[in-house]
């Protein structure tokens, strides 16, 4: 299983099942805020 960030969109990504399921964050200062998670529906 590979995740990538996708800096521009502020997320790492997966690819499962077909779907791509990611994690969005945002990084303030020395922080790094985990704001939203969501899988593909088939996963």
């Amino acid at each position: 299983m590979d995740i990538t960030n996708n800096a521009s969109s502020g997320r790492f990504e997966v690819a499962v099942d077909g779907g791509i399921g990611f994690l969005r964050y945002k990084i303030e200062t020395d922080t790094i805020l985990l704001l939203q998670v969501e899988e593909p529906p088939e996963a």
